[in-house]
């Protein structure tokens, strides 16, 4: 039993000798304590300014790749519209000469048609005035035979 106290005894020097130690250790002084608190800032604000201006790099990049994505999207409508403009004209001139040969013909057949009218007109005009050449002689006839006989008439009375 003697060895347990024995070893009992050197725990509670080692624990004291422990406490001791720990509790009379010197403190460090306000003035490295300071200076070790404006190193520990000194180290953050490097880091901050290092961290800001990578940041700031990323965000003009972003923003450059940003523009250029830009550009291009409006590149790519500028073309799109400037072909749909490019078809709508094309389509419009087509049908400007489609009207246009659709209107020329159109004058033809009615030229044409203007054309057979005045000689059908002309036709009948002449087969009509014929026709009353031939009634006025037949009525001038007649009344001239209505005329003779009437003088006839008026000779016998």
């Amino acid at each position: 039993m003697s060895e347990f106290w024995l070893w009992a005894f050197f725990c509670q020097i080692f624990f004291l000798t422990s406490l001791v130690f720990f509790l009379f250790r010197r403190l460090p002084s306000p003035s490295l304590f300071e200076i070790r608190l404006h190193a520990l800032r000194e180290e953050i604000r490097i880091d901050t300014d290092r961290l800001e201006g990578k940041l700031r790099v990323e965000v003009q990049e972003a923003a450059r790749l940003n523009r250029q994505e830009l550009l291009g999207a409006l590149a790519h409508f500028q073309q799109t519209l400037l072909a749909q403009s490019s078809d709508v004209a094309r389509t419009q001139n087509e049908q400007i000469d489609s009207f246009r040969t659709q209107l020329s013909t159109f004058q033809q057949i009615l030229s044409q048609s203007l054309q057979d009218v005045g000689v059908t007109l002309a036709e009948q005009g002449l087969s009509l005035r014929g026709a009353l050449d031939h009634a006025l002689k037949s009525h001038a006839e007649s009344a001239s035979t209505d005329q003779q006989r009437v003088a006839q008439s008026l000779n016998q009375r």
